[in-house]
């Protein structure tokens, strides 16, 4: 009995570590995430109250995240790479399609809206979480977690009420945002416990395909106001800050799928 009790104590000791190394680890991620989306925004709106190009920006951002996971991955191999067949690669649309239209929606939105705004809607995902996977995906939650939303809702209630700077098309696109959100994170969460492949080589993989799609729209819908603002030197000055926004983008989400990888999903929705 002793001896046993005396190997249980070095393998509980080690045990207990391990669960505050990896909480630690998970803490870390979130000051990176939290400050990375803030900054991310913050720029993102100059941007935008400078020049209105919320389609640009969203592909500078997808594009950023696919280059910067290249260089991480193929570049300097700082992980391995998974290289998928296109049977492989199918059932990562679904993500690659919410993220583009998630983001998309998300610059439509801060383009209309203050940024506390947007924020104070995308702070309601876990209930679109929660009745998403009840509804959607026949998933079940507890009453507590059900009565823990109502204030949530109280709130965001309170703050479309009082918000000078109210617009609908704006509360429109930050709601379908979320809706994209949380179907991304649902998708993104089986794929990853399927090992099909890991957080870095998802990123990899949606950034690309996320790109692939917003390029045909900034030509169309923004094309003309580029050529203007190149021709005229307006865009000039907001280069740095569309490279920077892109780069803290890539931070900001890179952080976000290390997270999902570790928590639940709705866990990572409330961290949101």
């Amino acid at each position: 009995m002793t001896k046993r009790k005396s190997a249980s104590g070095p393998a509980a000791a080690a045990a207990v570590a391990g669960n505050v190394g990896g909480l630690a680890v998970s803490l870390a991620i979130v000051v990176v995430w939290y400050a990375a989306s803030f900054f991310t925004d913050a720029f993102n709106k100059q941007i935008q109250q400078a020049k209105r190009l919320p389609v640009t920006v969203t592909f500078v951002q997808f594009l950023s995240g696919g280059l910067w996971s290249s260089v991480i991955l193929r570049g300097a191999k700082l992980r391995p790479f998974i290289p998928l067949r296109k049977d492989q690669a199918k059932p990562l649309l679904p993500i690659a399609l919410c993220w583009y239209i998630g983001f998309l929606t998300t610059n439509l939105s801060l383009g209309r809206t203050a940024v506390s705004f947007t924020h104070a809607i995308k702070a309601t995902e876990p209930v679109f979480l929660v009745v998403i996977a009840t509804f959607f995906f026949h998933q079940t939650f507890s009453n507590q977690v059900w009565v823990s939303l109502i204030p949530i809702c109280l709130g965001i209630v309170l703050v479309a009420l009082t918000e000078l700077d109210f617009s609908t098309l704006g509360l429109v696109s930050a709601v379908t945002a979320n809706c994209c959100f949380v179907l991304r994170s649902i998708f993104a969460k089986r794929i990853l416990q399927s090992k099909l492949v890991d957080n870095f080589n998802l990123f990899y993989y949606i950034s690309w395909a996320a790109a692939i799609l917003t390029a045909p729209l900034v030509v169309f819908m923004e094309g003309a106001q580029l050529v203007e603002g190149v021709r005229t030197g307006e865009l000039v000055p907001l280069l740095g800050l569309i490279v920077m926004n892109g780069t803290l983008h890539y931070v900001y989400n890179q952080a976000s799928m290390l997270l999902l990888a570790r928590v639940p999903a709705l866990t990572h929705s409330i961290g949101r």
